[in-house]
């Protein structure tokens, strides 16, 4: 009996630490059962583009990002002037905080993910143009 209540505590206390714990994104859920990647594959259609604190969306402009599993990303900006895409490579960082595009122009860098989830991705880059800094959060729905 003693060992069934001891057992029982620990389950307990273990799936309390785990709940608890910090979150890996500033953003979004405690806990997931399904990987970074599984969630991050995806064509993901942007809904809003801040630099630093302002809206800079361009009106009848989309911008997709369709990323494949095989570490392939296709970067399109679609507008009634036609579309525009570029092919790259994505990788995760270590600790899968950070998303890596390369081969892909302008849109290449380092961005935090600041929310990871099946169908809600944010990012945020810090960078330093022209000796300012500049903050750029993209949120994006996936489909």
């Amino acid at each position: 009996m003693k060992k069934s209540i001891f057992y029982a505590s620990f389950a307990f206390l273990s799936l309390v630490f785990t709940l608890t714990s910090c979150d890996k994104y500033e953003e979004g859920a405690n806990f997931s059962l399904l990987p970074a990647k599984v969630r991050l594959v995806n064509t993901w259609t942007l809904t809003s583009n801040i630099i630093n604190g302002s809206s800079v969306m361009v009106s009848g402009a989309t911008t997709k990002w369709d990323i494949k599993k095989n570490g392939s990303v296709t970067v399109s900006n679609i507008s009634s002037l036609g579309t525009i895409s570029d092919d790259g490579n994505w990788e995760f960082n270590e600790d899968k905080t950070k998303l890596i595009l390369t081969n892909l122009g302008l849109t290449d860098g380092t961005y935090d993910l600041i929310m990871l989830k099946n169908k809600d991705l944010k990012l945020r880059q810090s960078e330093v143009i022209f000796g300012s800094d500049v903050v750029t959060e993209w949120t994006f729905k996936g489909e």
